[in-house]
């Protein structure tokens, strides 16, 4: 007598993979999540082409959550494939749906935007998070307890992304409209939302910062750095590298306010923090080590502690080095940054030829990261080419050099006339013109 077939159907086989993929992802155990979504997508993929009203919305789910996985694991190829695939699903789903699929399309949306992100495709980026928050906006009439927390999430990563872009208005308005949605959320979830506010907090302070507005900047830093050593003393290994980072931003501030001793004394907080951190993920707080000796270097060097400061700025450079072997995308900007930093010491130092080397360098580094993002990498680029301008005027005569120098400066500032660093460069490079008998 035959027997009847006990397989299981495959919407429930598809369903019992999810389940499985949801719950791993919830204890952290990433691999075994892939490769449950991975099995549950191939199944879906085959559901959806029969019955797609049905089955689309668990693909999307599962692309998106692969996508998220490649992102964890820098394989952006991979990310990209996947979450493009979701988004084209989702925005599908939303025209036919809007009530059931608007808030999905919005996280997709978001998923892209840090992808484009990652690959400097900042107009991109900030376009998919505009239309993220247009649709949190929406939503949050309706459901604020919800989607009041994503819109403000959003709105700090425009910021982030509009401060990268030196579009400083546009992102201290963001930044203040994040602090107003998190403050008033606060109140009712202070360990959600106090850490949400201290980032928020130093991300103004460092904008304020370039916008040589410092006093405001110390202001919001402070304030900041009052929220995180509260909530390290319950959390240490969670606060601890925050408060390093704000301290640093502090440092700067202070340094370019000129109050050298309380710069000092930042920076020095600092990097106390950071190596201690090093002893643990070395991988993590390397880079972070290097970025507060660099800025130590450049107290030191403005006290006159020349050998302290090319201390503190070789042990950067090396740490540098060792980073852009791992990953030259993330680290040549820093190894530049030093480069320059170097050379205006050995310029200090009437050690010309040395200083001339280290600025070529950086030029190089400078000129073909600024042809990806010029907006990022011009104010490091002008920086570098009126040193070079100077350097060619007094120590090694130049005088075609030094012109040429300074006319591209003048460029650059055309076309970033709001950056107070690069105009500031802009009346150098005028002066060594006019010293020089050439119109500007």
């Amino acid at each position: 007598m035959a027997q009847k077939s006990s397989g299981t159907s495959l919407p429930d086989k598809a369903e019992a993979l999810l389940n499985l993929a949801i719950s791993h992802y919830q204890k952290n155990e990433f691999t075994q999540s892939f490769i449950k979504f991975e099995e549950a997508l191939k199944i879906y993929r085959k559901l959806a082409q029969k019955e797609p009203q049905t089955y689309l919305p668990y693909e999307a789910m599962c692309l998106n959550n692969l996508a998220a996985f490649y992102q964890y694991k820098k394989m952006v190829p991979q990310a990209k494939q996947k979450v493009q695939e979701a988004l084209k699903i989702y925005v599908k789903l939303a025209r036919e749906n809007p009530n059931a699929y608007s808030a999905q399309l919005a996280d997709v949306l978001n998923n892209t935007a840090y992808l484009q992100k990652d690959e400097n495709k900042f107009r991109q980026a900030l376009e998919n998070h505009e239309k993220a928050l247009k649709i949190y906006r929406t939503l949050a009439n309706n459901d604020p307890k919800t989607y009041l927390p994503k819109a403000a999430d959003t709105l700090n990563n425009l910021a982030n992304l509009q401060k990268n872009e030196n579009e400083f208005p546009q992102a201290s308005k963001r930044y203040k409209e994040t602090l107003k949605i998190y403050k008033a959320l606060a109140k009712d979830d202070p360990k959600t939302y106090l850490p949400k506010i201290a980032n928020a907090l130093n991300n103004l302070g460092y904008l304020k910062m370039a916008e040589n507005k410092l006093s405001q900047a110390i202001q919001r830093l402070e304030e900041a750095l009052k929220i995180y050593r509260k909530l390290a003393e319950k959390e240490p290994e969670t606060y601890l590298p925050p408060i390093a980072m704000v301290l640093n931003n502090l440092g700067v501030s202070h340094a370019e306010k000129g109050d050298i001793s309380q710069a000092i004394q930042k920076y020095e907080e600092s990097l106390k923090i950071r190596r201690a951190l090093v002893k643990k993920d070395p991988a993590t707080y390397l880079p972070y080590v290097a970025m507060v000796l660099n800025n130590l270097g450049n107290l030191q060097k403005e006290q006159n502690e020349l050998s302290k400061a090319l201390q503190s700025y070789k042990e950067a450079l090396k740490i540098y080095k060792t980073l852009l072997s791992q990953n030259p995308k993330t680290y040549l900007y820093y190894t530049a940054k030093t480069l320059s930093n170097l050379g205006l010491l050995y310029f200090i130092k009437d050690q010309y030829p040395q200083a001339l080397k280290k600025y070529e360098k950086a030029l190089r580094i400078y000129r073909e990261q600024a042809k990806e993002n010029p907006k990022i990498f011009l104010i490091d680029l002008s920086t570098v080419l009126i040193n070079l301008s100077i350097l060619h005027k007094q120590a090694i005569p130049d005088k075609e050099k030094s012109i040429a120098f300074a006319k591209e400066v003048l460029e650059i500032a055309r076309q970033l006339p709001q950056v107070p660093a690069i105009q500031k460069h802009a009346g150098t490079a005028l002066d060594i013109l006019e010293e020089l008998g050439v119109e500007g």
